[in-house]
């Protein structure tokens, strides 16, 4: 999978018990972070470049809240929510392409249950015929025309060792949010973890 952003030596800091975390994600924050090389420190401190607020309550967390907020407006530290966070995890989905097999649950912006291969295009993502050389398949829950025949065929192109990823509805709504959901962080900042920087400068959030 390629991904939008590289976050190799930069740390962060998680506030919070994680809620909310997307399912299309296999790890959670801290050993995703990990595995795109970043670092997570125990504490806040100022050796952070960001300070991800989860809203879960967990001990010491009102503590940790209120010295990540005074680091951030001094400047050494940016702060992210939940979302934003899951933004910089995003996937790079330029050019990626989607089998769709049965309907959706739900009609998302307008879009039909039964029609969810529109939603492909948010992150500059094509919807194309189920094949060996899909990059996602999204399998939905509502019944429609071939999506017997197609699930047979997404077994027999598993078992033939196509590398396609497997989504359900809720995974690839989440993956489309992500794409979505600007941070406030304009860009990164240009040291390694934990040594002095100059901090990065934060623009609005879109929401």
């Amino acid at each position: 999978m390629k991904y939008a952003e590289d976050l190799r030596g930069k740390c962060f800091v998680l506030v919070g018990s994680v809620v909310g975390w997307p399912s299309y994600l296999p790890w959670n924050p801290t050993e995703t972070l990990i595995s795109r090389g970043a670092s997570v420190l125990e504490e806040v401190s100022a050796a952070a470049d960001y300070a991800v607020v989860f809203a879960g309550r967990l001990r010491g967390r009102a503590e940790a809240l209120r010295r990540a907020e005074a680091l951030a407006a001094e400047g050494k530290l940016t702060l992210l929510d939940h979302r934003e966070l899951i933004h910089l995890l995003r996937p790079d989905l330029k050019g990626a392409t989607f089998a769709f097999v049965g309907g959706f649950a739900s009609a998302v912006d307008g879009v039909l249950a039964s029609s969810p291969e529109h939603l492909a295009q948010v992150g500059g993502g094509l919807s194309v015929p189920l094949g060996p050389d899909v990059d996602y398949v999204v399998v939905g829950p509502r019944r429609k025309k071939g999506r017997t025949a197609a699930m047979r065929e997404l077994h027999r192109l598993q078992k033939g060792g196509s590398r396609f990823r497997v989504l359900d509805e809720e995974g690839f709504l989440d993956m489309m949010s992500a794409q979505a959901t600007a941070p406030r962080a304009s860009g990164w900042a240009s040291s390694s973890c934990g040594s002095a920087r100059s901090p990065t400068p934060a623009a609005s959030s879109a929401r």
